[in-house]
């Protein structure tokens, strides 16, 4: 599709006709790609809709419950960047050992994600490094790219004022990325 628009009235077009339906994982899928296109009409339109959403899921659903909170806090970060999260009080609410794999991985990538924004935005930069470290660590013992934290490190760095170390990093990871494109397209 062309435009955000288009992305979201199809998406919301494909929610429509399931929101009725079972509860399942296409359900769900459909209902996030819905909740994250719904921006295009702005964040207070936005979060209406999430919290329309989530009133009606029963407690069953504890996990999306959960994601949709984290949507919500997103949302109210962004048209608040002084808004404090208690991102501990949200992690006591969490049943880790209740979740399958994909998950917990999709928790943890949208906790996470909601807590580098608003540490970067708050300029809580200690938290923020930390953070991305031990992201790093994850990836790298988890077999994966690093080049996610590399990137928030120059982010990191370029809040710092630290320029050239910053840009050092944005380069390298546009030499991978186009090395990588490169090797795809042969």
């Amino acid at each position: 599709l062309d435009t955000l628009n288009e992305k979201f009235e199809h998406s919301k077009l494909a929610f429509e006709l399931i929101k009725n339906e079972p509860k399942d994982r296409i359900y769900f899928k459909l209902m996030m790609g819905y909740l994250s296109n719904s921006v295009v009409l702005g964040y207070e339109d936005s979060l209406k809709l999430v919290e329309e959403i989530d009133s009606g899921l029963s407690l069953e659903f504890d996990y999306w419950k959960i994601r949709l909170h984290l949507r919500k806090l997103k949302l109210i970060s962004r048209m608040n960047p002084e808004f404090v999260v208690n991102f501990d009080q949200i992690e006591a609410k969490m049943n880790l050992h209740k979740y399958n794999e994909e998950e917990l991985r999709q928790l943890e990538s949208a906790f996470s994600g909601l807590m580098k924004e608003i540490l970067l935005k708050q300029n809580r930069l200690e938290e923020f490094e930390k953070l991305t470290l031990n992201k790093m660590y994850l990836r790298k013992w988890t077999g994966k790219h690093a080049s996610i934290g590399q990137a928030d490190l120059a982010r990191l760095y370029r809040k710092q004022g630290e320029f050239d170390k910053s840009l050092t990093i944005f380069k390298q990871l546009q030499s991978l990325h186009l090395e990588e494109r490169n090797k795809s397209m042969h």
